[in-house]
């Protein structure tokens, strides 16, 4: 198999419930707890929320950072979008008035791979204040293969860290540095009830 697919329908408990997501992709169930409580998550979906265009919303972070495909259909057929490309402005995406969501698509992890989403929130349940979803694919030697990077509540929209100056060091504590470097450049905040932006700037840096 070259990846998993989720149905558009498919509720958020059920997402993160799923033995084979916690297992190989524990960046959507670090994202798929954090949604709101478990009520929410028992009526809500991961199209739903992957839709709706918020750029607190926790799920798409993960997603862009996976390097998911969402699969959409309308009136003139189907068409396949990157994670990235489908956020475009607040609450704006790529989908038409006629269409919908109806799959997204997970590649399959690298054999040497680990992902989370880290999120600080003012109370269980709160859209948050910062979050950041990281996956990484190593090889034998821990240099890196792959690495995907994406902010919540960061900007206009979730927002993907250009990480390809990464591509090849060694996965270790400088490089993390330096890839909180790249996100505290990436981010870009405002003030609100939530904080100031310079500290949700900072909090890109310490959560990634």
């Amino acid at each position: 198999d070259d990846g998993i697919k989720i149905g558009a329908m498919t509720r958020m408990n059920d997402i993160a419930e799923n033995e084979i997501i916690k297992k190989f992709y524990p960046i959507i169930y670090d994202a798929a707890i954090n949604i709101a409580d478990s009520l929410v998550r028992n009526m809500g979906t991961i199209g739903g929320n992957l839709c709706h265009g918020d750029p607190a919303n926790d799920m798409p972070a993960a997603m862009i950072a996976l390097n998911a495909i969402y699969t959409v259909r309308g009136p003139k057929g189907e068409r396949k979008i990157k994670a990235e490309d489908f956020y475009i402005d607040t609450f704006q995406t790529a989908l038409e008035p006629d269409e919908i969501l109806t799959e997204i698509f997970i590649p399959k992890p690298e054999p040497k791979h680990g992902s989370a989403y880290e999120k600080i929130k003012r109370r269980v349940g709160d859209f948050a204040i910062a979050a950041v979803g990281a996956s990484i694919s190593v090889d034998e030697n821990l240099r890196i293969k792959k690495i995907g990077i994406a902010l919540t509540s960061l900007g206009p929209k979730v927002l993907k860290v250009d990480t390809s100056e990464l591509i090849g060091s060694i996965a270790n504590e400088e490089t993390f540095e330096k890839a909180g470097e790249l996100a505290y450049k990436t981010a870009k905040p405002f003030s609100d009830i939530r904080g100031p932006a310079e500290y949700k700037k900072d909090m890109a840096k310490v959560l990634t």
